[in-house]
């Protein structure tokens, strides 16, 4: 989509390090410089409009979704307590269930902060500045093209913590070699 609107409006242009929606010369068309662009006029626009808008709306998208998740896991949790015999003298669980959803929601929803925050920190700091800052710079690059592998951690995780629960005596690394193969107990002993 940005492709294809920016290739026309020729907004492709050096953002120092990479090669993006910027105006050429660097630093041209912002307010109070006299500047005139000879590419890219109103790149900050479309970089916002292509770019930035739809980050910021999916920080606010995914925390309500798992905010709604854990809203639905709580409400069955509740409806179900009404039924659930307890002894006198024993305590109910303290909705087990639901704060563990809550924790799971957290993890993805911090991975994902965590990954995507720094590409808009870093052109937001490029637009005032007219050049990277390189701690950020180098955030976002070592740090972006981890989100799979923070997502794929976050989902094996609880299936860690069963095979943990489950086989005690086992080492970090037969756990894990239980975990990657089809069969929890033919491999690992």
């Amino acid at each position: 989509d940005t492709a294809i609107a920016a290739l026309p409006l020729t907004l492709f242009n050096s953002i120092v390090y990479s090669c993006w929606i910027a105006g050429l010369p660097a630093g041209c068309g912002k307010e109070g410089q006299e500047q005139v662009c000879i590419r890219g006029e109103n790149a900050s626009i479309y970089r916002w409009a292509f770019y930035h808008a739809f980050v910021w709306s999916n920080f606010v998208f995914l925390s309500a979704c798992m905010c709604l998740v854990y809203r639905a896991v709580l409400k069955t949790e509740r409806r179900t307590e009404r039924y659930r015999y307890v002894q006198e003298g024993q305590n109910r669980r303290k909705r087990r269930k639901s704060r563990e959803v809550a924790f799971q929601a957290l993890l993805y929803v911090f991975a994902y902060y965590g990954t995507w925050i720094w590409n808009p920190i870093n052109y937001i700091y490029i637009e005032f500045n007219g050049r990277p800052y390189f701690p950020t710079y180098l955030m976002q690059t070592c740090i972006n093209p981890m989100s799979g592998f923070f997502n794929s951690i976050i989902y094996l995780r609880p299936k860690y913590k069963k095979f943990r629960k489950k086989y005690p005596e086992k080492s970090l690394c037969q756990i894990l070699r239980m975990l990657f193969s089809n069969s929890p107990v033919g491999r690992a002993s």
